[in-house]
């Protein structure tokens, strides 16, 4: 397997910070629909960043939790209540301890930077509530993009990538946690901008600058240009999806 460049990960992820809201606001939409909470059930956030889908769950009167060893330094959302919620740093392995508390726990891009997965499911299928739900999404492993890319595929550009999941690995990982799995799918919109950037990486020899390939405005703009025809790509070429959904329940 390729490695990663060591020193990209000292901003935002990719160096963008408007595209992180562009994908929080997808991803939202995505929750909404695959893990409904009602108001006052309890929602976890493994690895919260900066608390954006903590304050929509909260605004949605919601009791919200979220653990995170770190931010890479960024303040926290100000819309989200700091007296309505509780933050824990830390590593879900060791931090988690609630036990039938959750009626919602989510990952978003989480599990590929966990040292433990095994101890790190765990814990989150013992702080579910029966009946509860684990939502996540995380890098899949036997993306066609990964193949074609290889070390210029956008998600190797973040050294803080322990490893990849394919499907059958990641239903292996959850089942083993005594969660049921109830859906593994490929999300079409999530990570719009993985095939262009990849091809620009392509192109250019990997990041060309510090601060990975985002950090210029131009590579921004081509990628862009490039996003309708890597979504048509994705419609006809599934397997170029560059990320696995999961749903899962505790029995």
């Amino acid at each position: 397997m390729p490695v990663a460049d060591r020193w990209l990960r000292q901003r935002a992820w990719g160096g963008d910070a408007r595209l992180d809201r562009v994908r929080l606001a997808l991803t939202a939409r995505r929750l909404r629909r695959q893990a409904p909470c009602a108001p006052g059930d309890a929602v976890l956030d493994v690895g919260f960043g900066r608390g954006e889908l903590l304050a929509r769950y909260q605004r949605r009167g919601c009791r919200v939790t979220g653990i995170d060893p770190g931010w890479l330094g960024q303040a926290l959302d100000p819309t989200l209540r700091r007296d309505r919620v509780q933050l824990r740093a830390g590593v879900v392995e060791s931090e988690l301890h609630d036990l039938h508390a959750y009626h919602l726990v989510y990952a978003i891009h989480v599990l590929e930077h966990v040292d433990s997965p095994s101890a790190a499911m765990h814990r989150i299928a013992s702080a579910l509530r029966p009946g509860g739900r684990f939502y996540a999404l995380t890098p899949d492993a036997d993306s066609l993009g990964l193949a074609l890319f290889r070390r210029s595929w956008w998600n190797m550009e973040d050294p803080t990538h322990i490893r990849f999941f394919s499907e059958t690995s990641l239903r292996r990982l959850i089942e083993d946690a005594g969660l049921r799995c109830i859906r593994v799918g490929r999300p079409l919109m999530d990570s719009l901008m993985m095939e262009p950037l990849s091809v620009l990486r392509a192109v250019r020899g990997g990041a060309g600058r510090r601060h990975g390939v985002l950090a210029s405005r131009a590579n921004i703009f081509a990628a862009a240009l490039l996003a309708p025809a890597a979504l048509a790509a994705r419609v006809l070429v599934p397997r170029l999806r560059p990320t696995l959904e999961i749903i899962a329940e505790r029995p």
